[in-house]
């Protein structure tokens, strides 16, 4: 059978078929073998899996230390993977991250062959998102440029593009097991899968059942994701880190409150080194040399977190992060530095390696507050207090309405 030949009969294939189909075939080609000894493991740490959770049955602890700092994960699945029997021989376990649901959940995949191709049918399980999904992401190269340890098998994550789409919400499952505004944003449905190698003369992708330790470096994996602003458990990541803070803007607030962010300025734990492919602009923080601040800030890229629709309806707007970021402006033959009112969330640190906190912030911006404004950040302030007002005239309560609250 010649590749163009080959009739997709799931939605992940038929949204990108040749980019998908050459991603799969390769993630083929160097799956790791199942190593059974690995996967008997501690669900938590890497020593010998010595007693089971009792709840669960399933999950393997070396001590009731680890167990008990897996549990915060452990218990949103602790206890569902026995509730239901496999369908059949051609079905495998799998964990989905539904984006209209709180908790993830274990579920079972049918995988269908079509003469020497092998395919997982998860179309429900991406629906009603299924029509964008194009994404089948390598969790184990994903794991081990985090640092993380070695699964035991392969590991897929399947979903949407890595970029938002309209009409197609946050998860809130993945934002259940890190920290809202902290994280990268993922839209719709998300499916992880296990893997193992083909039988010889096979192609495609050929499941295996996933466990609990499967599910600890998924989480890993939203914890520590390369495009992450931030480290959300510093113990798990095995990678330098340093002190810093978040800034979020007026749309990560507008986004994320309702899934329990409700502070402008968060102490957090940074990533010290941006990886080869970071979509992350790193700048100095030059408006503060002044006080003989050696601050830098880290800005993500907008098209991983907004649509345009979003930029337009000032969901970028920081104020508070202002003073932190400057821009070039050319005038009458001269250079000057403008703070940029809209820059979006940003992430600051000391280069120094101090901690850096909310109250630090708030001193330097009512120094600057005393600093009369030039007309574009009075323009950027009317056009917000305006924007805010429309919205709270639009949604009784004052609730925020508009794209930016949905995705």
């Amino acid at each position: 059978m010649e590749e163009n030949d080959l009739e997709a009969s799931t939605a992940v294939m038929t949204a990108a078929l040749a980019k998908t189909y050459e991603v799969v075939r390769e993630m083929a080609k160097r799956c790791p073998p199942t190593n059974k000894v690995i996967r008997r493991r501690c669900t938590y740490c890497e020593e010998k899996g010595e007693y089971t959770c009792r709840g669960c049955e399933s999950a393997r602890y070396c001590s009731p230390e680890c167990q008990a700092k897996d549990w915060p994960i452990h218990r949103l699945l602790c206890g569902s993977q026995s509730q239901t029997t496999r369908p059949s021989a051609d079905h495998a376990r799998a964990i989905l991250f539904p984006a209209d649901e709180t908790e993830p959940r274990f579920i079972w995949v049918e995988q269908f062959s079509k003469s020497e191709y092998f395919f997982p049918i998860i179309d429900s399980w991406l629906t009603p998102y299924a029509r964008y999904a194009n994404m089948v992401a390598d969790m184990n190269a994903l794991l081990e440029e985090a640092g993380h340890d070695v699964a035991g098998h392969g590991l897929a994550m399947i979903g949407l593009h890595e970029q938002p789409l309209p009409d197609v919400p946050v998860n809130a499952s993945i934002l259940t097991v890190g920290k809202p505004g902290q994280m990268k944003t993922w839209f719709g449905n998300q499916l992880i899968v296990a893997r193992r190698p083909n039988e010889p003369g096979t192609r495609g992708m050929t499941l295996d059942d996933v466990n609990f330790r499967d599910f600890r470096h998924a989480v890993d994996l939203y914890q520590h994701h390369p495009l992450n602003p931030c480290v959300i458990n510093p113990e798990r990541y095995k990678l330098p880190v340093m002190p810093g803070a978040i800034i979020h803007c007026d749309g990560a607030l507008r986004r994320f409150g309702r899934f329990g962010l409700n502070s402008r300025i968060e102490s957090v734990v940074l990533r010290r080194d941006q990886g080869e492919d970071s979509l992350v602009t790193e700048s100095f923080c030059i408006g503060l040399a002044k006080f003989g601040l050696e601050w830098s800030c880290r800005r993500q890229a907008t098209h991983q977190e907004w649509l345009d629709i979003d930029v337009k309806g000032l969901a970028l707007v920081n104020l508070t992060a202002r003073n932190m970021v400057h821009r070039t402006v050319k005038r009458n033959g001269g250079c000057s530095l403008r703070p940029v009112g809209n820059a979006g969330t940003i992430v600051v640190f000391d280069h120094s390696g101090r901690a850096i906190g909310p109250v630090q912030i708030q001193a330097f911006n009512t120094y600057f507050g005393h600093i009369p404004k030039s007309n574009d950040e009075i323009a950027m302030m009317n056009r917000q207090n305006e924007a805010s007002r429309q919205c709270n005239e639009q949604k009784p309560g004052g609730e925020t309405s508009g794209h930016v609250g949905r995705a």
